[in-house]
């Protein structure tokens, strides 16, 4: 989810109300999703170390940006349900694809680029909002997020 703006309600109704949008951060359209709004105060979160391995994918970034680097917020398809949990610092990765023209011989697999790391900053059920703290690289959406590099 990419915060839209904000908005305060004023006349309720049993199935449709009314509200005024107080603040736009993007453009708002109709049958845009509402929450229930959050006090966005700086907080700190302890790092912890995952439960279990945590295998995923960046999935979209909060400013909708092509190119993420260290400072952005992103969002992942890990969530409470995949034993994600704020604090989590994971791996950011990328499979290196190999070139045949150059290779002799036998090779299954190179080992997985590291593109940098981000901390997992609250989790839903099924994704999570997470802080890129380290980039080496470009990061993209679509790019694999895991628990342990390999």
């Amino acid at each position: 989810m990419v915060p839209l703006g904000t908005l305060q309600l004023t006349d309720l109704e049993q199935k449709a109300s009314r509200a005024i949008v107080t603040r736009a951060y993007q453009e708002i359209s109709p049958g845009s999703y509402l929450m229930p709004y959050r006090d966005d105060k700086r907080r700190e979160v302890a790092l912890k170390m995952p439960s279990r391995d945590l295998k995923g994918y960046i999935v979209e970034s909060y400013s909708g940006t092509e190119i993420i680097a260290a400072g952005d917020i992103v969002y992942i398809d890990l969530g409470s349900a995949q034993g994600a949990e704020a604090g989590n610092m994971l791996y950011i990765v990328r499979d290196v694809t190999l070139d045949r023209q150059y290779v002799e011989g036998r090779i299954d697999r190179l080992p997985q680029e590291l593109l940098g790391a981000l901390v997992v900053l609250e989790t839903g059920k099924k994704t999570a909002t997470a802080l890129v703290v380290k980039s080496i690289d470009a990061i993209y959406k679509g790019d694999k997020i895991v628990s342990l590099t390999k």
